[in-house]
């Protein structure tokens, strides 16, 4: 009876937090210097149509649960779980809190997805610390999608991953990040790692009290 008990307990678990999961969006693009000052020694020149600086990968992670703030008129913020950022190939460490904002325009022209730091509304708001070869800078990460790709709800949208429609950049004190026409934001979602064990967790209780009942059936020789 002790292990009938411990059984249903274990797949009780598993049924109540499968459903929790984390939403991943991911896209590259460019950065480069704009000023005579280059603290993370990235070069480049500011000017999109000369191909130089740096490349990006950015990945930004939250829970799909998570329920959305304003952030503008047209604007619904989220918070971030995590993120990973690479400039040039190498890592850069994301410092403090932040978060991904999508913002769909009255005319449907556009939809926008803006990385940064609080409300961090295109070109307003507070930019996300980056630090980056011994250097911290506060910086944007934006990306220009075609209009209806997403609608604003409480929680994060999820939808198929989007080329872009067009090339946008982000301003800081001494960088421009550029996302790039055609890029693709790749978005994927996913069960958090502790439902996944919970579940195995679920079925292999299960399946241990079958195979007790099993057992409990065998008649004697």
């Amino acid at each position: 009876m002790a292990f009938l008990l411990v059984s249903s307990v274990c797949f009780t678990l598993s049924v109540e937090s499968i459903d929790a999961g984390i939403v991943s969006y991911s896209w590259t693009g460019r950065i480069e210097n704009r000023t005579s000052i280059d603290p993370f020694g990235i070069g480049g020149d500011g000017v999109f149509s000369t191909v130089d600086g740096m490349n990006y990968e950015l990945t930004v992670r939250l829970d799909d649960s998570v329920i959305g703030t304003p952030a503008s008129p047209e604007g619904r913020q989220f918070a971030v779980s995590s993120s990973e950022l690479k400039i040039g190939g190498i890592d850069a460490e994301i410092l403090g809190s932040s978060v991904l904002v999508f913002i769909q325009r009255d005319d449907s022209n556009r939809n926008d997805v803006v990385y940064g730091g609080a409300f961090p509304f295109h070109f307003g708001g507070d930019p996300v610390s980056v630090k980056f070869n011994g250097a911290t800078e506060g910086l944007y990460f934006a990306m220009r999608l075609p209009g209806g790709t997403f609608t604003q709800a409480d929680n994060p949208p999820i939808f198929p991953s989007t080329l872009s429609k067009s090339a946008l950049q982000s301003l800081s004190t001494n960088y421009v990040v550029y996302s790039l026409q055609d890029s693709l934001l790749e978005v994927s979602s996913v069960p958090e790692p502790s439902s996944l064990i919970l579940l195995v967790t679920g079925v292999l209780c299960l399946l241990g009290y079958s195979r007790w009942r099993k057992r409990d059936v065998i008649p004697a020789a």
